[in-house]
């Protein structure tokens, strides 16, 4: 069959990388709005400075803190002076993390909610006020996997074995507990459908790709699944660590839109072979550009492209505000442009294919790529 694909490419600033140019430290920014303000309105234009005729996307945003949901029903959050937020683990039983779930009412007024929960929706409110700019709330959710394993710990993993039908049973009852959180978020955040950066409305659940791919149709698809037909407007999923096997489930799920991260044993090629129907992104870190030269960035969106992929993206973080990196990311946009203008005026996939070829060097290939660079 003939069809016409897109391409389009991402380059986005972290708060961090804000927080770094402007000499904000983080911690402040995570414990107060004035701080995640300046923050914006120092680094925003610092950083444009720097980067200079880069198309840099900036969004704004409350910070980014993922684990909202387990935070109401519980989960203690450690803030570092220096680093992002981190999970209190608990070593819960499964029956404990059932009565937990089952205990949390997300239909309740905002008065019920933690102390955290009220503080992070003022600092929404008080953003909101000061900048003009759309603002995401950043207290957000993780997957039902990643969820119920940061309530259990290490006995999540044995809890298949001892207990799989309880386990299939609580994994579900997580989804819908997320779902009720999302609808709650939705409401305050004021958006339909949910789109909180970075995620855009993925369903972000790592943890899933510890569990082997034979777990995957008794315990993911029926979680995520729960989750897909209850709070969010697409199926669109985030998962970092996959290995080939795993990405069958994700057409069985109907998934329209697949984010793989840094993912150690993927490469768009296994993508493509594996799942070619459903759109994909793919990441250059910022890690990798280190150890990459210009030719090595421009090669990385040919051969991406080739391979079937939709999105490719980056985030500027603060190891990349030098010279050398910056002149990466300008390489990495002009290959990126030129194949988004090649596809922009092709009628079909076909007629890209001869170019593209032209452009890739069959020395470069994803062979010896490993989603981390040795």
């Amino acid at each position: 069959m003939k069809y016409k694909r897109s391409f389009s490419y991402d380059i986005i600033a972290s708060v961090d990388t804000l927080c770094h140019v402007a000499g904000i430290p983080l911690y402040d920014v995570y414990q107060d709005s004035w701080s995640g303000i300046q923050a914006f309105e120092k680094g925003v234009p610092l950083l444009r400075e720097m980067t200079g005729q880069i198309n840099l996307q900036i969004p704004y945003t409350t910070p980014v803190v993922k684990y909202g949901h387990l935070h109401e029903l519980g989960l203690l959050l450690q803030f570092p002076k220096d680093g992002q937020v981190a999970p209190v683990h608990q070593s819960l039983s499964l029956d404990d993390v059932e009565r937990l779930i089952e205990s949390v009412d997300f239909t309740d007024v905002i008065e019920s909610r933690t102390t955290l929960f009220r503080e992070q929706l003022a600092y929404l409110n008080n953003m909101r006020k000061v900048l003009k700019d759309r603002v995401f709330w950043g207290w957000q959710w993780e997957g039902p996997i990643t969820s119920v394993w940061a309530l259990m710990g290490m006995g999540f993993f044995t809890a298949f074995y001892d207990e799989p039908e309880k386990m299939q049973k609580v994994l579900v009852k997580m989804a819908y507990s997320i779902s009720a959180y999302i609808d709650l978020y939705a409401r305050l955040d004021e958006v339909s459908p949910v789109d909180p950066f970075p995620d855009h409305g993925r369903l972000s659940d790592d943890l899933a790709a510890m569990l082997s791919p034979e777990f995957w149709e008794d315990y993911v698809v029926p979680s995520w699944s729960a989750c897909f037909d209850q709070a969010l407007a697409s199926r669109k999923v985030h998962c970092e660590g996959l290995v080939k096997e795993h990405l069958p489930y994700l057409e069985k799920m109907g998934v329209t839109n697949f984010d793989s991260g840094i993912s150690q044993k993927l490469n768009p090629d296994i993508i493509q072979s594996q799942i070619p129907m459903i759109p994909y992104t793919w990441r250059l870190g910022s890690f990798h550009y280190q150890d990459m030269t210009i030719q090595d960035v421009m090669q990385f969106i040919y051969h991406s492209a080739a391979a079937g992929v939709s999105n490719i993206f980056t985030i500027f973080e603060p190891i990349m505000c030098n010279a050398i990196t910056i002149d990466k990311v300008e390489a990495f946009i002009n290959a990126a442009e030129k194949v988004e203008d090649l596809f922009d005026s092709a009628s079909i996939q076909q007629n890209c294919s001869e170019t593209l070829a032209s452009l890739t060097d069959i020395n470069w290939c994803w062979n010896n790529w490993t989603g981390y660079m040795p």
